[in-house]
């Protein structure tokens, strides 16, 4: 399994998995004359990866709740007059899908529906590392690893199955992206969390996209970007701050 860098893993796969090749039946001409089955579309993500996707995602988010008295700090999914459902927003290539965990009181496990598609009962059964897990899914039972790859877009997320992986973007409410005005010249901390690394200096002329302060939080780093051209007037942070959602970290001016 190979997350991050654009591998041919699968191509690989296909290809050992030929009939011909394994006979030696190869030539300059192979991958040509098999194109169709070595290069086939990209397949879409199946519904039990996203729903994967969702409880890897989830996971992680409980896992990071603080133990705390605050009830401003928990992150669960209780409320009065019963749980919330956790909505989860991917990008598949060009298609969105709307994943949807919900609760029902007479259930013993979750249900998660993607899309219109009828539910289904999803848990995870086992942990075997920080990012991976077997997942139950209805009769269904699977290995999986989830890795998070922060972009300026979104978060990305690799969704890795036996012989099978898809990548995904979810949209993260909370995630600040390239281009995005966080208005008034103030560019802020997008949740609480620890600052590990501050890319530039009070009074350093900027570009557009450029990276300014790196905020890690849930075991992400999130980076704070400049939403345009133009100088930084002060930097109201170091390297080790804790912070709070809403930090103002640091204060920009736009060029002209």
């Amino acid at each position: 399994q190979v997350s991050g860098p654009k591998t041919n893993l699968a191509f690989l796969r296909r290809l050992t998995r030929e009939p011909t090749f394994a006979k030696g039946g190869v030539s300059t001409r192979y991958i040509e004359q098999h194109r169709d089955a070595l290069l086939p579309p990209r397949p879409a993500a199946t519904p039990e990866m996203l729903a994967v996707a969702a409880l890897g995602l989830l996971e992680r988010r409980l896992r990071q709740t603080p133990v705390a008295h605050d009830p401003w700090q928990v992150l669960g999914n209780w409320r009065i007059g019963g749980a919330a459902d956790d909505v989860f927003l991917f990008r598949d290539g060009e298609a969105e899908h709307l994943v949807t965990l919900s609760y029902p009181e007479e259930a013993d496990q979750p249900l998660v529906a993607v899309d219109d598609a009828a539910p289904f009962t999803a848990q995870i059964w086992h942990h075997y590392d920080d990012q991976g897990f077997t997942a139950q899914l209805a009769d269904i039972r699977c290995d999986a690893v989830v890795v998070l790859q922060p972009r300026d877009n979104g978060v990305g997320l690799s969704v890795l199955t036996p012989g099978r992986t898809a990548d995904l973007l979810y949209h993260d409410p909370l995630h600040v992206g390239a281009g995005e005005d966080t208005g008034h010249g103030r560019l802020t901390a997008p949740m609480p969390g620890k600052v590990v690394a501050i890319r530039i200096t009070a009074g350093a002329e900027v570009k557009k996209g450029q990276a300014l302060v790196i905020v890690e939080a849930m075991k992400m780093e999130h980076t704070i970007i400049a939403p345009a051209d133009g100088i930084i007037e002060t930097v109201r942070a170091k390297v080790g701050d804790q912070v709070d959602e809403k930090f103002e970290l640091v204060a920009f001016k736009q060029a002209g």
